[in-house]
């Protein structure tokens, strides 16, 4: 019989998007979607971004309780330094990753890029930001 892990989530959201809660202890966070279909497409993204080196690692989706004991699904992702601001410059190399990636990134701004090591990453992989080029 397989055993199925169910993370629990005792802390309050750190930060919410349109689609994703987002929760943080210390470098690691998690990324928290209410369908499976949701947390599997974001992460899919997350991850193919993530070798090109243009967004965080990525872990595996885990059914996750939340604070307000609801099941969602969600993954453990390194955590990006967020900024209040964006450089014109950062934007263009984001955008020109998204290109490589064949995404089209809807929303690249202050709210969804963060840094690691300095580096410029894209942090929003759910579906209100990404659509597939094809």
């Amino acid at each position: 019989m397989k055993k199925i892990l169910c993370l629990q989530i005792t802390k309050k959201c750190s930060r919410s998007g349109c689609s994703c809660r987002f929760y943080k202890k210390k470098r690691i966070g998690y990324k928290v979607y209410e369908t499976l279909q949701e947390a599997k497409y974001a992460r899919r993204n997350q991850v193919k971004a993530y070798k090109r080196g243009m967004g965080p690692k990525a872990g595996k989706v885990v059914p996750i309780i939340t604070d307000n004991y609801v099941l969602s699904y969600g993954y453990k992702t390194q955590v990006a330094e967020q900024k209040p601001y964006l450089k014109v410059k950062d934007r263009e190399v984001l955008e020109s990753y998204a290109r490589k990636l064949r995404f089209s990134h809807f929303d690249i701004s202050a709210n969804n890029v963060g840094y690691l090591k300095g580096k410029p990453v894209l942090i929003d992989f759910d579906m209100n930001s990404i659509r597939k080029q094809w």
